[in-house]
């Protein structure tokens, strides 16, 4: 049996509730992936989120880069404000992580090519739903 991915969840707003309310406990039920830590910048969405994902809240950080170099993972999830996206894929790619990212992918067009060009000399693959 193959080994679920492990990712890291990063942005528990409005959006990150729902991916960690429905989407992300699909995955892991069907044995495709599972979450190694989340990141918000408020404190108080960690129970919430620590209940749909299954996840120790001492696994949920305020900072990303705290959050990647506590836990191995095999990709990112990207549900922050777009302004912030650069910062958080930099993050990621810098422990050799995938992208997945909600739309778009950056707040201006000049980020989003930047983004792309940073995935790309790495070696990494990014989806953007």
């Amino acid at each position: 049996m193959t080994q679920p991915l492990r990712y890291i969840l990063v942005g528990l707003g409005n959006m990150g509730q729902v991916w960690a309310s429905s989407t992300l406990p699909r995955l892991a039920a069907l044995g495709k992936a599972i979450p190694v830590a989340a990141v918000d910048t408020s404190p108080e969405t960690f129970r919430q989120a620590s209940a749909h994902l299954n996840l120790p809240e001492e696994h949920c950080y305020t900072d990303v880069n705290r959050a990647c170099a506590a836990h191995s993972a095999d990709f990112g999830i990207v549900v922050v404000p777009p302004a912030q996206h650069e910062e958080i894929v930099e993050a990621c790619l810098a422990h050799d992580m995938h992208i997945l990212s909600e739309k778009p992918i950056a707040d201006t067009m000049d980020g989003s090519c930047r983004i792309y060009s940073k995935v790309i000399k790495v070696g990494k693959k990014m989806a953007v739903t």
